[in-house]
């Protein structure tokens, strides 16, 4: 089947980097793929997709990746009058979003959700996580990244801004850190690439700084640079739970949660829907409340039985949900609509 990609090629965007792991996953099961970026002059584009002739046209839908809709609506009408097929996974889900989704794709099954959706009866495809299937040498890992063999260490990501609430989460685990030195935070922060936000990044980059020196700086790792997707895979390996907070519902869904499946650790969430559906291999604590989010972080930690059958439950999470079992659920779905 010959495939073609349509999203943005941004560099540290979730939605261009989920893109490129569908495409090599495509490709892996001996499909012809082409991932095309959207970009001025989008007519530019077309013309290069329609000479392609490809079976399926795949957009991959955020109002700040996409063209105004009018053009997408255009290129949809055009591709569909040469034969070709042409889906949407629509990745921030809003009324505003959905009626962009409808109008250039009328047939609502071929309009892909991660979660199941509240506005349109569309095809659920729950969010993917990257192909890891070769199992790391954990304490390698922590000789190469600098943790202690025998620690017990917690992993969080996400950029620095406010509703990640990086250092406010810290310092409420510090009076418990402090009675457990054997605990290790690692805080995969980096600026976002919003220069508004620049000034909050800093401020929580020294917040995190003075945590670290009441614990003690080799029992608080934060990385500031975002790393490559095989270093934070590795990162994640190294680690024995992650947490991650975010106090409201999004429109959209985690691709950093789903790399704690492809890690095959426990996770602590909250249950907002941009972290609501990553699987069995996570444990919720209320979106309103932190101190609760901090006291499940605690139970978890303290309750290894909870922590194996969470981590049984994230291996078959992951062979349910990588890329190369979602590719697959993406065919049946071209398929089953094209007949």
């Amino acid at each position: 089947m010959k495939i073609a990609l349509y999203s943005s090629k941004r560099q540290r965007c979730g939605i261009s980097t989920y893109t490129d792991y569908l495409a090599q996953a495509f490709a892996s099961l001996g499909h012809d793929v082409r991932y095309y970026k959207c970009q001025a002059p989008f007519e530019g584009n077309l013309d290069e997709v329609l000479a392609w002739k490809p079976d399926v046209f795949h957009f991959q839908h955020e109002p700040s990746i996409m063209p105004p809709d009018d053009i997408s609506v255009k290129m949809a009408k055009q591709l569909r009058a040469k034969g070709t097929e042409v889906f949407l996974t629509l990745h921030t889900e809003n009324r505003q979003t959905t009626a962009s989704a409808i109008r250039i794709c009328p047939n609502w099954k071929a309009i892909v959700v991660h979660r199941p959706s509240l506005m349109l009866d569309a095809s659920v495809i729950t969010m993917p996580c990257p192909v890891a299937d070769k199992k790391p040498d954990k304490m390698a890992l922590r000789l190469k990244y600098g943790f202690a063999p025998s620690a017990i260490i917690l992993t969080t990501t996400g950029f620095l801004i406010p509703w990640k609430d990086h250092g406010e989460v810290v310092k409420q685990l510090l009076p418990w850190l402090r009675g457990r030195t054997d605990i290790t935070l690692q805080v995969i922060a980096a600026p976002h690439f919003n220069q508004d936000l620049a000034a909050y990044a800093q401020q929580t980059t020294a917040s995190l700084a003075e945590s670290a020196r009441q614990i003690g700086r080799n029992r608080l790792h934060h990385v500031s640079s975002y790393p490559s997707d095989d270093e934070l895979l590795e990162r994640l390996q190294l680690s024995d739970l992650g947490y991650v907070w975010c106090p409201m519902h999004t429109g959209s869904m985690s691709a950093a949660g789903a790399m704690y499946t492809s890690a095959r650790i426990p996770l602590v969430a909250t249950d907002s829907t941009h972290y609501l559906y990553l699987g069995d291999g996570t444990t919720h604590a209320p979106k309103s409340s932190m101190p609760g989010f901090v006291k499940l972080i605690q139970e978890t930690v303290e309750n290894e039985a909870e922590r194996v059958k969470l981590t049984q439950a994230q291996e078959t999470v992951y062979q349910e949900r990588n890329y190369r079992a979602t590719a697959k659920k993406h065919i049946e779905l071209y398929e089953r609509e094209k007949a």
